[in-house]
Formats: C-alpha cells, sequence, structure tokens
C-alpha cells in the first residue's frame, strides 16, 4: 500500500506538471484575463513550482538520503532555494494582487507564508544539527507544496457538484492545503517515535 500510494503520487504530481506546461508554456494561447499584467510573478510561480513538485518526493527517500547524501543535500538546496523561496515569494505576490475577494486572497496568502515559514525552519533545523525537527518541518512544508495538486482535484469535483465559480475558487484557497497540512500533523504525530537513522545534511 505505502509503494502505491507514492506511485499515485509521482502519476498526479506529474500530472499536474505537464498541464501546467501545457497550458501555460506550450500552448502560447496567451495568459487568462485574471492573469495578466502579472506575467513575471505568474511564470515565476509556475515554474519555482514544479521544482518543489519534483525534488520533493526525493527529498523523502531514504536509500536516496543514506546512499548519496551530498546529492541529498543539493537537492534540498534547490527545493528550498528555488521551490519555495521563489515559489513562495512569487505566491504570495499573486495572492496580494489576484482578482479574488478578501477570503480567496487570504487563503492563498496563508497557504504562501506558511509555505516559506515552514520551509525556513525546516533549513534553519538542519542547520542547527536537529534532525527530527528538519524533518517534521519537511513534511509540513511538502504537504503545503502538494497544494498545487489537491487544488486540481478539489476545484472540477466542486465545479461538478454545481457549486458556482466564485463560491468554488473561494473553498478552494483553504480546503487546498488546510486539509494537508492537518493530514501531514497526524501523520508526523503517529510517526515522532520513529528513529532518525542517517543525518539529513
Amino acid at each position: 500500500m505505502k509503494n502505491t500510494g507514492r506511485i499515485v503520487l509521482y502519476l498526479l504530481i506529474l500530472v499536474v506538471v505537464a498541464s501546467s506546461l501545457h497550458k501555460y508554456v506550450f500552448t502560447l494561447q496567451g495568459l487568462p484575463p485574471n492573469f495578466e499584467g502579472r506575467p513575471i510573478g505568474l511564470y515565476t510561480h509556475i515554474f519555482a513550482a514544479i521544482v518543489a513538485l519534483l525534488l520533493g518526493p526525493l527529498q523523502f527517500s531514504t536509500k536516496l538520503r543514506q546512499r548519496k547524501r551530498q546529492l541529498h543535500r543539493w537537492l534540498g538546496r534547490a527545493y528550498l532555494g528555488i521551490g519555495i523561496l521563489a515559489g513562495g515569494l512569487s505566491g504570495l505576490y499573486m495572492a496580494l494582487t489576484s482578482h479574488g475577494g478578501p477570503l480567496v486572497k487570504t487563503g492563498f496568502a496563508c497557504l504562501a507564508l506558511l509555505w516559506l515559514y515552514t520551509g525556513f525552519k525546516a533549513y534553519s533545523a538542519i542547520r542547527a544539527g536537529d534532525i527530527a525537527q528538519h524533518r517534521a518541518y519537511m513534511v509540513r512544508n511538502f504537504s503545503l507544496t502538494l497544494a498545487a495538486v489537491t487544488l486540481r482535484i478539489y476545484l472540477p469535483l466542486l465545479m461538478m457538484s454545481g457549486v458556482d465559480f466564485d463560491t468554488t475558487y473561494t473553498l478552494v484557497a483553504w480546503v487546498s492545503w488546510v486539509p494537508n497540512l492537518i493530514l501531514a500533523e497526524i501523520v508526523w504525530n503517529r510517526a515522532r517515535a520513529l528513529p532518525v537513522r542517517a543525518p539529513m545534511a
């Protein structure tokens, strides 16, 4: 079941990455009206989020961490430095300048701020040699990274259920990441007693 879940997660991530590249890069059909005037912020966020989505799962690979520790470190730096820092700052900009209402802006702004905060805490923890805290904050951070996946699951489901777009988008601004973070806390709390086998940095 664990391997099946991992495969499903990788497939969902690849679908999101491919669809984003197809929609915003390869088709060259122009930006949707709600993104016009903010191309730099949008494309920075897309590129950084793709980096975070693709590198994030590798950071939880025990084999990679144990056998290729230096590679794990460099991938972690790219994940946090490009994916989270650039993605979080551009995401915050996109949230604050979005055309949605205050609940939409607040929801996505909170996501961006927590994404940045948990990334900073994960980095600070490993720099201090606190492996347990580093692992805890990486779990939290990646659960927020996966908001890019869950958003694209909930959005069409809510639309198909008959909810109007404005209400759907307001709900998605919150449900795309709050349940992820709650689940991460539950999973982490249950696994907290597990021993740390090897240094992560």
